[in-house]
């Protein structure tokens, strides 16, 4: 799966966090040396892995303080 990215914000991409009705549904960590293709915009497309876990969310990102199923400020939905 990827998601479009503008080239100045590309080095400081890590994750994508999904929001749906202000709950978290999905994060996936952009693949760092993932191949990129610039389109017509300048814009490319980031090459993420698998959703992650709650585990895996609060072990490789835990600066972001979110979980699956929670608003993005930290309350249960």
């Amino acid at each position: 799966m990827e998601r479009p990215s503008a080239p100045a914000r590309r080095r400081y991409l890590k994750a994508i966090v999904c929001v749906t009705d202000g709950t978290v549904v999905r994060i996936r960590i952009v693949a760092p040396d993932g191949k990129r293709e610039d389109d017509d915009r300048g814009c490319a497309a980031a090459p993420v892995g698998a959703p992650l876990t709650n585990d895996e969310i609060a072990e490789q990102l835990p600066a972001l303080g979110l979980r699956m199923g929670r608003t993005p400020g930290g309350r249960d939905r």
